[in-house]
C-alpha cells in the first residue's frame, strides 16, 4: 500500500515530539541540581505535572500538522514538476515537427537559387546574379536557425544520440565546415584562418555530424559579433591529453557577466543598433550539450571592443 509523503512526513513529526518529555526531564534536573543520573531522572518521572502534558501534547501536534503542511507542499509541488514536464515535452515536440516541415520547402527553394546561380535557366547580369546570392545565403540562415529549434527538441526531449568513432577533427570537420560556411563569410567580408601547431592527425572519438553543428555555431556567431573585413581565426593545439580549439574573431567582445549566461537556452549577448539583427539565442546552448556528450568542455574569454574567443576542449580518446 502506498502511503503519500505528507503522512510520511506528519508522522515523522510525531516522532520527533517524543523528544519533548526528555527535553523537559533535562530541563528540571539542570534547574533543581539533582545528581544521581540516570535514577535521578526517573524519580523525577511524573506524568501528571501539567507542565510536561502540555510539552507532550503540544510538541506532537504541532510536528504532525507541521510534517502533514509540508508533505502537502510538496506532493503539490512535484505533482506541478511533473505537469510542466509534460507540457515541455509536448511542445518540444510541436517545435521539431514544424521545423521538420519547414526545412523540405526552404531546401526546395535554396535548390532552385542554386540552379539559377549556376546558370541553368539562362545567363544573370551581375547584379541579379549579386541579388540571387544574397537570398542563397539568407535561406542558409534560416535553414540554421531551423536547426537550432530542430536540435533544441532533440535535447530536451533527451534524443541527443550520439554515435562515436574515430575521426580526424581537423580534416572531416572543421575544413569541411569553414568550406561551407564561405559564402556566408564572403557576403559579410569576412575571411577565416586555420592555424594548426603539432604534427600529425586531429584524432578523436566523436560524431561528425554533431561536430559539424558545434563548429557551424560558432563560425555563425564568429561572424555576427564580428566585425567586416577582420579574419576569423580557428587555432588547433594539443595537449598530453585534450586537443583544443578556439574560434577568435575581432568585434564587440562578450561582457564579463555573460561569458557564463551565454551558455544557457534563449540567452544573447546585447548589442548596438548597428548589429541589430540577431539568432535564436540556442546556438551556444546547443553546442555546449553537444560538446558535453563528447566529454568535452568550452568556455569564452573576451575583451571588450576588441575580441572573443571561444574555446573548446575534447579528450584525445573518449572511453
Amino acid at each position: 500500500m502506498h502511503i503519500c509523503t505528507k503522512w510520511k512526513l506528519a508522522f515523522l513529526g510525531l516522532v520527533l515530539s517524543f523528544g519533548s518529555p526528555l527535553g523537559w526531564l533535562l530541563i528540571q534536573c539542570y534547574s533543581q541540581g539533582i545528581d544521581g543520573f540516570p535514577q535521578s531522572l526517573l524519580d523525577q518521572w511524573d506524568v501528571s505535572e501539567p507542565l510536561y502534558l502540555y510539552l507532550t501534547f503540544g510538541t506532537s501536534f504541532f510536528f504532525s500538522a507541521f510534517g502533514y503542511f509540508v508533505g502537502h507542499l510538496l506532493e503539490q509541488i512535484i505533482e506541478k514538476d511533473r505537469l510542466l514536464e509534460i507540457k515541455t515535452q509536448d511542445y518540444m515536440r510541436i517545435v521539431g515537427l514544424v521545423a521538420h516541415e519547414l526545412k523540405t520547402p526552404l531546401t526546395s527553394v535554396k535548390g532552385r537559387l542554386d540552379l539559377t546561380l549556376g546558370g541553368h535557366y539562362g545567363v544573370l547580369g551581375d547584379a541579379l546574379k549579386n541579388a540571387l546570392l544574397k537570398a542563397v545565403i539568407a535561406c542558409e540562415q534560416i535553414n540554421q536557425m531551423i536547426s537550432s529549434y530542430l536540435n533544441l527538441s532533440r535535447i530536451e526531449r533527451g534524443e541527443l544520440d550520439v554515435h562515436l568513432k574515430k575521426l580526424n577533427l581537423l580534416k572531416e570537420v572543421i575544413e569541411p565546415v569553414t568550406e561551407e560556411m564561405r559564402g556566408i563569410l564572403e557576403n559579410d567580408q569576412m575571411t577565416s584562418q586555420i592555424q594548426k601547431n603539432f604534427r600529425g592527425d586531429c584524432m578523436m572519438s566523436g560524431d561528425i555530424q554533431w561536430l559539424k553543428v558545434i563548429f557551424r555555431n560558432l563560425l555563425m556567431n564568429a561572424v555576427r559579433y564580428g566585425l567586416s573585413h577582420t579574419v576569423i581565426e580557428i587555432r588547433l593545439s594539443e595537449s598530453f591529453e585534450k586537443w583544443r580549439v578556439e574560434v577568435l574573431n575581432q568585434g564587440c567582445g562578450v561582457p564579463e557577466e555573460y561569458r557564463e549566461k551565454i551558455f544557457g537556452r534563449f540567452e544573447k549577448v546585447p548589442r548596438s543598433e548597428k548589429m541589430a539583427e540577431a539568432g535564436s539565442g540556442l546556438g551556444l546552448y546547443i553546442v555546449k550539450q553537444i560538446i558535453e556528450q563528447h566529454k568535452g568542455d568550452i568556455h569564452c574569454e573576451s575583451e571588450i571592443g576588441k575580441w572573443a574567443n571561444f574555446i573548446v576542449s575534447f579528450p584525445k580518446i573518449v572511453l
